[in-house]
């Protein structure tokens, strides 16, 4: 059963479910995203005649472009459960324009010195220099002010935040001559960018899942789906081993995923049980974990994140099915 019909079936609407912002080195995973998304569009102004802004539009009215930290500002939006967010201004962030050294031009991130482990891939660099500003730059964000028409659904906007680095791609594919340096580097970064964040909801979606929120301590009786296992079918829950498998991003990290395949043959029991017999039994879980706002909550983001990484067209994007064979 697709994803989206197994939401269908329980009757809930994925702009419904509850939305989680992204805090911490996912939310500056994300906003370097945005930022991407952001120069596509700047690239598609100057090469598709009436080209309709629709990422922060409101930053600045063109011809006029916003720089990284401006961006950051206009889609800031404060924390519900933090007194005293507000939000940070120009003059806070002028050191971190410095830092950046007004890279926002084509964002290929050509910055000396930068770590020379960092050589491959220096957007891990500037994830940093986002996740380790003070004042904190990756609290919320204001979803309507990331995507047009996204007003309060985040998750809305993340799934069609990289439309622009689809287009952008399109139109090199389209004019290869004019396809300059900075405009392939945005579809390239844009797309390593749009996988990373989905890898990075993926971690945090299976850290709950599998273990509770807990990765120090990796004991599959902690998670979620276990738990809920024991609740509804301790009968299988009795002859099924979780077993998980490692995947990894081109920015570095790697996390533990559900391995539904071998968990179902990891079961045994008297009568036998057919694999997609067990399958079904082990989605009837998903189903149930789904009706509870934590779970759902993760992956929705996860869905909506796996959505913007196949937009993006990167290669062997991260999977969103709930039960990924």
């Amino acid at each position: 059963m697709k994803v989206t019909h197994l939401l269908l079936a329980l009757g809930v609407s994925l702009s419904a479910l509850p939305q989680t912002h992204g805090y911490g080195p996912r939310g500056a995973a994300e906003r370097v995203l945005f930022w991407l998304a952001y120069q596509a569009e700047t690239k598609l102004l100057a090469v598709v005649p009436g080209y309709t802004l629709t990422i922060a539009p409101g930053c600045a009215i063109p011809p006029d472009r916003c720089t990284f930290s401006r961006l950051i500002i206009h889609i800031w939006a404060p924390r519900t459960d933090l007194t005293g967010d507000v939000r940070p201004t120009t003059a806070q962030l002028a050191d971190f324009d410095s830092r950046i050294q007004h890279a926002e031009l084509e964002l290929h991130v050509d910055i000396e010195p930068p770590p020379r482990d960092e050589s491959r891939t220096n957007l891990g660099w500037l994830m940093r220099q986002v996740n380790t500003h003070k004042p904190r730059l990756t609290n919320a964000v204001d979803p309507g002010r990331v995507v047009s028409g996204a007003d309060g659904n985040f998750d809305d906007a993340l799934r069609r935040v990289t439309n622009p680095i689809a287009q952008l791609h399109a139109e090199n594919l389209k004019d290869p001559t004019n396809a300059d340096a900075s405009r392939k580097r945005i579809v390239e970064n844009g797309r390593k960018m749009a996988k990373h964040v989905a890898f990075m909801r993926s971690q945090d979606f299976e850290k709950f899942r599998l273990w509770g929120g807990r990765e120090d301590i990796k004991d599959p009786e902690r998670g979620q789906f276990m738990r809920k296992l024991r609740s509804m079918n301790p009968d299988l829950a009795d002859r099924i081993r979780i077993q998980t498998r490692q995947v990894g991003s081109e920015l570095g990290g790697t996390t533990d995923v559900l391995d539904i395949d071998e968990t179902v043959r990891s079961y045994t029991g008297t009568p036998p049980k057919t694999p997609e017999q067990v399958r079904a039994e082990l989605l009837e879980v998903h189903t149930e974990l789904m009706r509870t706002e934590n779970y759902s909550q993760h992956f929705s983001a996860l869905r909506a994140a796996g959505d913007a990484s196949s937009t993006s067209g990167c290669t062997n994007p991260i999977s969103v099915h709930p039960l990924p064979r």
